[in-house]
């Protein structure tokens, strides 16, 4: 099964609150790229589960079913995504896990496209998000990794690696379903 749209593609970052085209309002921020005045170089920010289904991110993408992985002894189906070939500009590509049962999202992987067109110095960047289930269908991050190496001046790349874990989760009012209505 593969599903490609060749529509217009909104190459710019923007602010969901300005006027504009059903595309630019959609929410989708293709890649964000922001100096943070803490640190000395950029940071990057992929795409979130949000923006894979949306609609602008639908059409300068192709998804394609890989077939079915055995992950930790469980099946799960893998469904890769392509940026199209038409992208000037760095995107992402990658791989997302669903439990063959339940259809839960449980892994997504993204690699970034070009990632010189994003940052000069930067040569790869790959992440991984682990999902687990807060309550039956209801899926949070539990576990990211990135991993990225840049060029530098001397022969030698440097390698940068992050690691996130969710420790606890609090809720404000109790969990749901604790309270009566």
């Amino acid at each position: 099964m593969r599903a490609c749209h060749t529509n217009p593609v909104v190459s710019s970052s923007h602010n969901p609150g300005l006027a504009g085209d059903r595309s630019e309002r959609s929410g989708f921020r293709r890649l964000s790229i922001s100096p943070i005045r803490s640190f000395t170089s950029p940071i990057v920010r992929l795409p979130t589960v949000i923006d894979l289904a949306d609609s602008v991110f639908h059409q300068s993408h192709c998804f394609t079913f890989a077939g079915v992985d055995n992950v930790d002894g469980e099946s799960q189906w893998r469904v890769d995504f392509l940026a199209a070939d038409r992208l000037r500009v760095a995107d992402v590509a990658g791989s997302a896990w669903l439990d063959s049962a339940t259809y839960v999202l449980r892994q997504l992987t993204f690699r970034l496209t070009h990632p010189e067109r994003a940052l000069k110095s930067l040569k790869t960047l790959e992440a991984t998000v682990t999902f687990g289930e807060l309550f039956p269908s209801v899926t949070v991050p539990v576990y990211t990794v990135a991993t990225s190496e840049a060029r530098t001046r001397s022969r030698n790349p440097v390698t940068g690696h992050q690691e996130q874990r969710l420790l606890r989760v609090n809720f404000l009012r109790g969990a749901p379903g604790s309270q009566p209505p």
